[in-house]
């Protein structure tokens, strides 16, 4: 899922936002994570962030 702002400016929001954009457009059951890569991997074109669905998520991401 990408989330950006209309107009392209920075995307400056915090958990509770992103949480909430996430239940709203992938569903309140699904788990999801933002990747942070190395340094020396980071493509910072554009104002997105990515929320990534993670299908089967490992037990660390799910309570049990």
């Amino acid at each position: 899922m990408i989330v950006a702002r209309e107009g392209g400016g920075p995307v400056r929001c915090g958990w509770d936002a992103l949480q909430r954009l996430k239940n709203e457009y992938l569903g309140e059951e699904v788990c999801a994570v933002e990747v942070f890569p190395p340094q020396s991997e980071v493509v910072d074109e554009v104002n997105w962030r990515h929320l990534w669905e993670v299908q089967d998520a490992p037990s660390l991401l799910r309570r049990a």
